[in-house]
């Protein structure tokens, strides 16, 4: 029985190490290794948005193509290579030093846009790859389980880099570490990934040209409802992102490791609340899982706006915000994967995860500018956590409108785009 069980789910499990080591890996560039970088060794902090969002941009703009490419060649090569590709651009950032003028500054985005590259051929590819391995019944949970290994990739990733920084007395130290962890990923790919799935090259009609524009444009078009609403959440989740770590030190005058430990804590809640949760929304549909998500993250935000700044709140309210993301997210990339067929399906992700990104570049490209501002009734540094919280409310409100429960054994899809999709 136990050796079904794992024959059964060995590729969600083999996806969720390969998924939580390589956002493990991007949760110490991006939370902590390259603000503290920018802010502190090369005083650049008012580029820091430039810098990330340049990354972003790529990263959106090269999701869908990406998702193509994954439905033409294969799953495996992309999750194999694109690791590498990312160890390689983690190293070439402690190259530069400061001062940081024009030719540096272009280095570094050059750099951080072709990580971006990186992003793009990992992610859309690991959630369609899970969507390949199992049935329509189980694939909430599926998504789940890979929700969660990239919670536990971000919990974890923050603290690994401040150990590592802390300990070896140099902000460069998280850099190499991040090198480490993503050829780690690709060598996990390289053996755990399925090598087969329903995306053989063998399936695709070699007179096709390699990336059709006119489906990824096609799939961008299908419901603008959806899409706004991806991209608004995004949004909110991007102008979080580069001053999660300064907030936190500022506010609480932690070091990097400290506030590496923060994560630790939500991040075992999230853990054990996950696969049940998951299972609940295959069981009573993927709307009200979708609502009930976007509705405690709200509400999470929200509670670190209005609520006394005590470090407590911080750590709970980051479990709900996990929480509420971790019960939403899956359920609506569950919804996603189905909107075109088996063939099509890198491409369909990859299209709303262009949508996603581009919301999350906006957010991350204002919110450092907007870290440093104060406005009458509102604190230096709290300005992007009041346009956060507003923003993720705004895209509770389009998920009541657009997803909606249907009657029937059948998960439900958008009505939008269950249209399109000629279901």
């Amino acid at each position: 029985m136990i050796r079904s069980l794992l024959t059964r789910y060995r590729p969600i499990i083999a996806l969720a190490l390969v998924a939580a080591v390589a956002e493990a890996a991007y949760a110490v560039i991006n939370v902590l290794a390259l603000p503290v970088l920018v802010d502190e060794d090369l005083n650049a902090t008012h580029w820091l948005g430039l810098i990330w969002g340049s990354f972003l941009l790529v990263e959106a703009l090269m999701k869908g193509p990406m998702g193509v490419l994954s439905d033409r060649f294969g799953r495996r090569a992309l999750l194999v290579g694109g690791p590498i590709i990312a160890a390689l651009t983690a190293f070439l950032i402690t190259r530069i030093h400061a001062p940081v003028g024009y030719g540096k500054l272009f280095l570094l985005l050059l750099i951080r846009a072709t990580d971006g590259v990186a992003a793009a051929a990992i992610w859309p590819t690991m959630f369609a790859t899970m969507a390949d391995q199992v049935d329509e019944s189980r694939r909430t949970s599926a998504m789940s389980v890979l929700t969660v290994s990239y919670m536990a990739g971000i919990a974890i990733g923050p603290y690994l880099g401040g150990v590592a920084d802390v300990r070896l007395g140099s902000h460069l130290a998280s850099f190499y570490l991040v090198s480490i962890l993503f050829l780690l990923t690709s060598v996990m790919a390289y053996f755990l990934v399925p090598r087969r799935t329903g995306h053989s090259p063998s399936m695709q009609h070699n007179s096709e040209p390699v990336i059709r524009w006119r489906d990824l444009v096609g799939a961008l078009a299908m419901a603008p409802m959806m899409l706004m609403m991806a991209f608004i959440v995004f949004l909110s989740v991007g102008l979080l992102s580069p001053i999660a770590a300064l907030y936190a030190m500022d506010k609480f005058h932690l070091d990097q490791e400290q506030f590496g430990q923060l994560f630790l804590k939500p991040a075992v809640v999230i853990g054990l609340l996950a696969m049940p949760l998951g299972k609940l929304g295959d069981h009573w549909g993927r709307a009200r899982s979708v609502h009930l998500g976007l509705g405690i993250a709200a509400l999470s935000m929200w509670a670190l706006v209005l609520l006394p700044k005590t470090e407590w709140l911080l750590i709970i309210g980051a479990a709900c915000l996990g929480l509420g993301f971790v019960i939403g997210i899956p359920a609506w990339l569950a919804t996603v994967s189905e909107v075109a067929g088996e063939r099509w399906r890198g491409t369909i992700i990859g299209a709303v995860a262009t949508t996603e990104g581009l919301g999350c570049f906006l957010g991350v490209v204002i919110s450092p500018a907007l870290y440093k501002t104060a406005l009458p009734l509102v604190p230096t540094h709290e300005l992007p956590v009041i346009l956060s919280a507003i923003t993720l409310t705004i895209g509770f409100v389009i998920a009541l409108a657009t997803i909606r429960p249907t009657s029937g054994s059948r998960p439900e899809s958008p009505p939008l785009v269950a249209a399109s999709a000629g279901e």
